[in-house]
């Protein structure tokens, strides 16, 4: 099993209709995300490092595309995930369909949110991100620093609107 972690392997799905509740029944934790969704994957590498080269998940109206580098996936402890979206718009109302059980308000004056730019890079629960906006009614930035990792969270958030009001 130690050798496992250095087995190439080659990941490519396609699919233009994929139900989650098709696989609730083996995977019974995400019995919560609701509907189908439209899902392209191309990664390679292997548990060191795995080069996830595409992520594109289309959802109703919601729109995601990113590319991701994963460390480690082998040592939770010390698992890294480098990510970056483009080219994706999130429909407010689309959220509460895939989560219906959580009740997140839509702000529906804001229109459709266009991801200018979205990174994380980190650890699962020690991270830093960087978000840009867009929204009928103006934009939005952040640049956030989270550590969950200590007895208390640390963080630092920067946030900065622009042309913005809810």
């Amino acid at each position: 099993t130690e050798n496992l972690q250095y087995a190439l392997m080659d990941i490519s799905l396609n699919s233009n209709r994929f139900n989650f509740n098709d696989l609730s029944s083996f995977v019974p934790d995400i019995d919560m995300l609701k509907g189908a969704v439209g899902v392209q994957l191309q990664a390679s590498g292997n548990l060191l490092q795995l080069d996830v080269n595409k992520i594109v998940l289309d959802y109703e109206k919601t729109h995601l595309e990113t590319k991701a580098t994963i460390k480690n996936i082998n040592d939770i402890d010390e698992m890294t995930v480098s990510t970056e979206f483009k080219n994706s718009i999130i429909n407010q109302a689309d959220i509460n369909k895939l989560l219906p059980e959580y009740g997140i308000p839509v702000f529906e004056k804001l229109g459709l949110v266009k991801i200018d730019s979205l990174t994380f890079d980190g650890k699962p629960l020690n991270f830093k991100s960087k978000i840009l906006l867009s929204t009928n009614d103006g934009k939005v930035s952040s640049d956030v620093r989270m550590n969950f990792e200590k007895a208390v969270t640390e963080y630092d958030i920067n946030f900065t609107s622009t042309n913005f009001s809810l």
